[in-house]
């Protein structure tokens, strides 16, 4: 994580701007060498490295991770400077970097700022093609490489300014060759900035003559050894803050969410109304048979409607119990809480949510990459006396290491997750499979670099609430993109829109989502996998394109059509390209959001999508992956003529389903029903998202949406 080539230098910065240098001697060793930073055992508070004001005192016999020493040090600058709030990470691509500076800021109750994280795949307000190394030559940095350590990177690269063009493209030619990231993100090179911006740089750092030498090391690594260096006043410079103008700012939209956006707009000036005259009104009884249910499938278990047994007791005793509950059915049925990938949690007002967080982290917070989560307020439609109601999805492969995407610091990317759960948690689909699945936490639409809720400014006074509603749908739906992308998902086996109620018309709003996710899965042109004409020629590009493509990092699009299967005879039918979609209508959301979005993404895997029509109860999209092993049913259920149908959901209806899906290939399954009505006490071995109203894909209003997960073996409830 540290850098020791060119640390002679850094003394030197505290004139060079004019700044207060705070430096320690680190001690330890990396004791955690993996991605995600959890701290050792030992190395935490009241233990004796936390104590000591100086952690370059070492007690012999003790295990210190060398992270722990940056904890010290900030203890010291939070001391002398107390109004010191946040930390800024450089990790551009490196998670080792991020999670172990975040860490340490968040025990200390600093911001944990990453503002250049995933820079290479943020839009920008010009195209330009060398991205963040020509950003830092338009501010004036002069960034010099002191080392190289990849064996395609020469020598003679070594005092060399990263930002000029020159050195840039040498960059690129051989990191394509030999493999590599241009950024030196992988430690192809390491550098030392000795000048910047004048009103920020009030000197530069220079090397007397003779002063540096190469030394060599194996495999092609060398680097600078300084003897002295040295600040000077930069002659005539004054920026006047000029370079401010040049410094380039990450753009909030990808250009396809912004299209995405734009057509919205166009749907909401053709007159559509807004108000709620064509909604039903939703029939909601006040006892519900919801029942606690546990159930195991060949790749999870399932642990569904989990709730306190006291009704009376207040929203953080009722969480705690269910914790309890948790681990008790854990430890019966030999799973574990690590290996707990996805929560859905169900809370009657958005008002709980503070004080059932703190008892929900108590089991997640301390763990690097806690479960992926869902949070979204039912009010009155959960029973009668519950607060707080939980599902679990466990995993059951224990052995194999868990990969996920847990990212708290703020950023241009997507929105900080700061708290016991992850961005995302990926699922193997097998021990012998490569494809995976990926649980994606719920997205809300807030502003990365701010983490405030988005909202259009008042015109004249007046807020268009519509409007409101496509900016923030098409916010959060990028959010779910970027973070799918990060963890390399190629396919979403279905989307859950949860959308807040109001006075304004669910069907309008139902209808904006379900376009705007409709238009992120168009299959693009031929026009538009062709070079602009403004694209540059190079020879040694075309002479070296089949070396380039071999050795470039792999690019995953989403959706990717090439992973989605399809038979000959497709093209005679109307065969489904976009994966299923339902709304749901609930109480609240986090941050007084009007729209969540949730989706299960899929990677290395083909994917087929099919259509059972003329169900008994409702149409079914079924999305069918892993080599057919497994698959993901969509149903919606359709209102009945009346009152009666529209008030009980029976296990009768869910045995014609299964029947009918067993007669498609498919075997018994996960399943989880949302629905406004009322279910038959009888009805067991589900998991249910009670809530205010159920919408199809077309704005249709439904008695229910059930979503069935196969998973390739025989799924049975857990006898307790």
């Amino acid at each position: 994580m540290y850098q020791t080539v060119g640390h002679a230098l850094v003394p030197l910065y505290q004139d060079a701007l004019a700044l207060p240098l705070y430096r320690q001697q680190i001690v330890g060793s990396a004791v955690n060498t993996h991605l995600e930073y959890h701290v050792p055992a030992g190395n935490g508070p009241g233990s004796k490295s936390a104590s000591r004001p100086n952690a370059a005192t070492f007690v012999p016999g003790e295990i210190v991770d060398e992270t722990e020493s940056l904890c010290t040090l900030l203890r010291r600058v939070k001391a002398e400077h107390p109004s010191v709030d946040a930390v800024s990470s450089g990790a551009i691509l490196s998670t080792y970097q991020r999670t172990r500076i975040e860490s340490v800021a968040l025990r200390l109750g600093l911001v944990p700022l990453a503002y250049l994280w995933q820079y290479p795949e943020l839009p920008t307000p010009v195209a330009r093609k060398g991205g963040l190394l020509e950003d830092m030559a338009a501010v004036g940095l002069d960034a010099k490489i002191v080392k190289v350590a990849s064996g395609g990177l020469s020598e003679d690269l070594l005092w060399e300014n990263v930002c000029d063009k020159a050195t840039q493209r040498q960059l690129e030619k051989d990191c394509i060759m030999f493999g590599g990231s241009v950024l030196g993100e992988g430690g192809e090179y390491e550098t030392v900035v000795v000048d910047g911006p004048a009103d920020v740089w009030k000197k530069r750092l220079y090397l007397r003559d003779g002063w540096k030498k190469v030394v060599r090391g194996g495999g092609g690594e060398c680097w600078l050894a300084f003897r002295d260096g040295g600040t000077a006043f930069k002659q005539g410079a004054s920026d006047s803050g000029k370079w401010l103008e040049k410094l380039k700012k990450p753009e909030l939209w990808d250009p396809a969410f912004l299209r995405i956006l734009q057509e919205s707009d166009k749907e909401a000036q053709s007159g559509e109304n807004l108000l709620g005259s064509h909604d039903r009104p939703t029939q909601v009884g006040k006892e519900k048979g919801i029942q606690r249910c546990i159930r195991r499938g060949a790749r999870s278990l399932k642990i569904s409607n989990v709730t306190a047994s006291d009704v009376h007791a207040e929203a953080d005793v009722q969480m705690a119990e269910i914790m309890n509950s948790l681990v008790e059915a854990l430890s019966q049925t030999g799973g574990s809480v690590n290996n707990i990938s996805f929560v859905s949690l169900l809370l009657n007002t958005m008002n709980d949510f503070q004080t059932v967080n703190k008892i929900y982290a108590q089991q997640f917070q301390a763990r690097p990459l806690p479960p992926a989560r869902i949070t979204v307020a039912c009010g009155n439609s959960l029973p009668i006396g519950v607060k707080v109601m939980a599902s679990f999805v466990v995993e059951s492969y224990h052995d194999q290491p868990r990969k996920g995407l847990h990212v708290q610091s703020r950023s241009y990317w997507a929105p900080a997750n700061i708290g016991p759960y992850s961005q995302a948690i990926v699922a193997p689909l097998g021990k012998r499979s490569e494809a995976s699945l990926i649980y994606v936490a719920g997205q809300i639409p807030l502003v990365p670099s701010t983490m405030e809720v988005i909202e259009r400014e008042p015109s004249n006074g007046h807020i268009n609430r519509l409007s409101n509603f496509q900016l923030q749908t098409s916010l959060a739906l990028q959010h779910l993109w970027r973070v799918g992308k990060a963890m390399k998902a190629e396919w979403w086996t279905g989307a859950i829109a949860y959308i807040a109620t109001s006075n304004e018309s669910m069907e309008t709003k139902v209808k904006v989502a379900s376009s705007a996710w409709k238009l992120t899965h168009r299959e693009p042109s031929h026009s538009d996998q062709i070079l602009s004409d403004g694209d540059e020629f190079d020879v040694w590009d075309q002479k070296n394109r089949e070396v380039s493509k071999a050795l470039a990092p792999e690019e995953i699009n989403l959706p990717n059509f090439e992973c989605l299967s399809r038979h000959k005879a497709e093209a005679e039918l109307s065969v489904p390209s976009c994966p299923a979609f339902f709304a749901v209508e609930v109480d609240g959301l986090p941050r007084n959001c009007m729209i969540e979005w949730q989706a299960v993404g899929v990677a290395r895997t083909q994917v087929r999508l099919d259509t059972i029509p003329n169900m008994d109860h409702g149409t079914a999209l079924v999305c069918t992956y892993d080599n057919d092993c497994c698959k993901n049913t969509y149903i919606g259920i359709p209102l009945g003529d009346t009152t009666e149908q529209d008030l009980v959901i029976t296990s009768t209806c869910l045995d014609l389903i299964n029947d009918r899906l067993r007669s498609h290939g498919a075997d018994e399954a996960h399943t989880t029903i949302y629905t406004a009505q009322n279910f038959a006490p009888r009805l067991t071995g589900v998991q249910v998202v009670p809530c205010k109203s159920v919408w199809s894909a077309e704005g249709e209003k439904l008695a229910a949406a059930i979503v069935m997960e196969h998973q390739g073996g025989e799924s049975e409830p857990v006898n307790r």
